[in-house]
């Protein structure tokens, strides 16, 4: 009994990985193994935006966005070199995204805030959803941003900003000419 129970353990494990293998393959063919999947490959990179936040001025200020493809998030726009009426200098936006829908992702992010001298007075942090059409050549991002001052926690779901404002824009990527 034993002699025939061998044989078919063997077949078992066989089939077994057999199965394993062929379905870490069809995994290979989603990623480039790196374990960059095509959505991050497709979202990623530099994006040109005109954005807002609250009322929209008569010019509206510019934003760099760009998204990485291990779901890194840096942004740059005109409000943080002095074109902005409630701060003297803002640092970048720096945080991560995640995907949350066929041609959206959900962005945290957060910057420093100075006044005039160069001293930091706070944080904003900024949680938009950013929405690509289906070539991944143009986004609408937008969402709720906060100021929060030095002393308080911007990372802190419980803490309220002393300023919210519903930010957002439009814009198309930045494409390497060929």
């Amino acid at each position: 009994m034993t002699r025939q129970i061998l044989p078919a353990t063997l077949l078992l494990l066989s089939v077994s990985l057999a199965v394993m293998t062929a379905s870490a393959s069809g995994r290979a063919d989603s990623n480039d193994g790196l374990g960059l999947d095509a959505f991050a490959r497709r979202a990623a990179g530099t994006y040109l935006l005109q954005f807002g936040c609250g009322d929209q001025p008569a010019e509206p200020p510019e934003m760099l966005v760009t998204l990485g493809a291990d779901g890194t998030y840096v942004s740059e726009d005109t409000a943080d070199l002095g074109d902005n009426p409630v701060l003297s200098r803002a640092g970048g936006l720096r945080g991560s995204w995640v995907r949350t829908g066929r041609a959206a992702v959900a962005i945290a992010a957060i910057d420093f805030e100075f006044d005039a001298s160069g001293v930091q007075i706070g944080y904003l942090r900024w949680d938009p959803v950013a929405v690509f059409d289906t070539a991944f050549t143009q986004i609408s991002l937008g969402g709720p941003a906060g100021l929060y001052t030095a002393s308080q926690d911007p990372l802190n779901p419980n803490e309220t900003p002393f300023l919210a404002l519903d930010c957002g824009g439009t814009g198309r990527k930045v494409l390497v000419r060929q």
